[in-house]
């Protein structure tokens, strides 16, 4: 993007952003500013949204097209730009053949446009909801050399619509499968092959037209599975999920003074808990003794300090502050609640 009459600049204070990391800040005067977009093709494209605020007062934004013979085409936006932020919808004009930039106009003097999420696209994207995946039918618990399925519908926009094929996943045991996303049902449909006895997992993944990304794991058993090492899960509706766990390391028991181990399913998570278990999952390096910002750095348990060093200085977790002394503390032993 560049402009001849404004500064731009890409900024990350988060105060400033709409949606996800990053916005586009321009600074501007006598009340108007244009931005000029590298030609963006506008086949079969409807709709042209963003986000975009204010410093102060009011605006009004246009999106800017041109036809085949290059004349310029202004599609206003539906609504102004005010001082928060506010999601803008315009319509791709009939004969538009590239977008071309933005203009704002009846602004401020001197003022600050903050813009974010632009996206032109074949259908409006009116919420940032992340698409829903829900499963409809499945087979996940089966004998020893046969195969599972499950069968999933995908959509954007609260139910309105499918989601894009190519932007449909899904993993068999980490591996991608074939199988295919269909947009007249918006569903998929994931078999396995003759599967060896254990547990396996079947993950979907998927976005939307905005960039929304949504993420479900579905556990597998195949066989009757009689090495667990729990004595306490034989019932519980996570058996699966904590099978794969154990088995990957990522999770373990509690041995009973006759040797037995007990998972306690029904037990909370405490922080000092979670830290060894994100370290795990986020193979994080727990080698190197890093001194520790909390006031309770002496008093953590050894067997979590050197995975609270680790998720600490990933910018896993934080400390809690007390709000009454405002001393910050790693609080090993709170539990982690589902926020």
């Amino acid at each position: 993007l560049s402009s001849s009459d404004a500064s731009l600049l890409r900024i990350t204070t988060l105060s400033d952003v709409s949606r996800g990391l990053g916005a586009l800040r321009t600074e501007f005067s006598d009340g108007a500013a244009n931005i000029d977009i590298p030609a963006v093709s506008a086949n079969g494209k409807t709709a042209l949204t963003l986000w975009a605020k204010l410093s102060a007062g009011s605006g009004d934004l246009a999106a800017v097209f041109e036809d085949a013979s290059g004349e310029e085409i202004l599609a206003p936006f539906d609504v102004s730009v005010q001082s928060t932020y506010r999601q803008l919808k315009a319509t791709v004009p009939s004969g538009a053949v590239h977008l071309t930039g933005l203009r704002l106009s009846l602004a401020n003097d001197a003022d600050t446009l903050w813009l974010d999420h632009i996206l032109l696209s074949e259908f409006a994207v009116t919420n940032t909801d992340a698409p829903a995946i829900t499963i409809t039918d499945s087979s996940t618990i089966v004998n020893a050399g046969e195969a599972a399925y499950i069968t999933a519908k995908i959509t954007q926009d609260h139910g309105g619509s499918p989601v894009r094929p190519a932007q449909v996943r899904a993993y068999i045991d980490g591996t991608l499968s074939s199988a295919t996303y269909h947009t007249a049902s918006a569903a998929i449909d994931v078999r396995t092959s003759a599967l060896s006895e254990g547990t396996h997992v079947i993950i979907l993944e998927a976005q939307d037209d905005a960039g929304n990304c949504s993420r479900k794991s579905i556990t597998v058993t195949a066989g009757m599975r009689t090495d667990s090492k729990f004595t306490d899960i034989s019932t519980s509706w996570a058996a699966g999920y904590i099978n794969l766990l154990a088995d990957r390391d990522i999770m373990s028991g509690e041995q009973l003074s006759d040797g037995t181990m007990r998972f306690n399913p029904g037990n909370n998570l405490r922080r000092s808990e979670f830290a060894v278990l994100m370290a795990k999952v986020l193979n994080l390096d727990t080698s190197a003794a890093t001194e520790l910002p909390f006031a309770d750095a002496d008093s953590l348990p050894g067997w979590a300090k050197s995975s609270i060093a680790a998720v600490t200085k990933a910018g896993v977790m934080s400390g809690q502050v007390n709000p009454n002394t405002g001393v910050t503390s790693f609080n090993p032993n709170a539990e982690i609640t589902r926020a």
